[in-house]
């Protein structure tokens, strides 16, 4: 604790987030992402294709009743190497829809987590024309209801597309700014009050339901890429056609 001898010391030793870094080049240009297919992951057959980070792989099954049916793998939804990812999902996807394959198994098992906004890609990748829900709330504990108030006061007039204070953009994008994240109708919310006014269950306080801004392009600025559904990856030209034969076993 050495340094913290007040509440601003504290603030700035332990609240105080890191300026944003420059951005990848985003896999939306002629960057071409090499997938390698001479790999293989213990318990796995060998892929069809897999990333380098061997975050994913994808397999075509064989036999009686499944020469239509493939399997894509995910390890995790990486930290890093995001349009490796995006690159991998949709190379597979491709193959496996012009080799014929009709059915589509997802292994999560084994699944870390990861970076969820490469989950959203995922899922829009499979489903292009519908838009993921994506809803959650922050837990208002007393602590916690101090800071939004704090940080929402500091960047309320800031435009952070041109910001020049790095810290100031960087409270922006923290999960404190009301101005943030969408309201469940996907709109901003106007005030401190709309997200933030607690909602009380089992005499525990909640924020209103949030949902990530995937629409701000500075949200993917870090990722070096655009979630398919957005961006440069609006307009997905083909689908592999799950939006009415889906289920969901584990």
């Amino acid at each position: 604790m050495t340094g913290v001898v007040d509440g601003p010391s504290m603030y700035k030793r332990f609240c105080s987030p890191l300026p944003l870094q420059p951005a990848a080049a985003s896999a939306n240009t002629n960057t071409t992402i090499n997938t390698i297919t001479n790999a293989t992951i213990p318990g796995y057959p060998t892929p069809i294709i897999i990333s380098p980070d061997r975050s994913i792989s994808g397999y075509y099954l064989s036999g009686p009743g499944l020469d239509n049916v493939a399997v894509i793998y995910l390890q995790s939804f990486p930290v890093s190497n995001f349009a490796e990812f995006q690159t991998a999902i949709s190379d597979f996807l491709r193959k496996a829809k012009a080799a014929g394959k009709t059915r589509l198994i997802i292994d999560l098992q084994g699944n870390k987590g990861g970076t969820v906004l490469l989950a959203y890609d995922f899922f829009r990748q499979l489903f292009p024309s519908i838009v993921q829900d994506g809803i959650s709330r922050w837990k208002l504990s007393k602590t916690f209801e101090h800071l939004p108030r704090v940080v929402s006061e500091l960047i309320k007039d800031i435009d952070p597309a041109t910001e020049t204070n790095s810290e100031l953009r960087s409270l922006y994008y923290t999960p404190w700014s009301y101005r943030h994240n969408l309201n469940i109708s996907n709109h901003n919310f106007e005030k401190f009050e709309e997200k933030y006014s607690p909602h009380t269950y089992k005499n525990t306080n909640y924020s209103n339901l949030i949902r990530i801004n995937v629409v701000d392009p500075l949200t993917t600025k870090l990722l070096g890429i655009d979630i398919s559904g957005y961006g440069l990856m609006e307009h997905i030209e083909w689908s592999p056609g799950l939006d009415n034969d889906t289920r969901c076993n584990s």
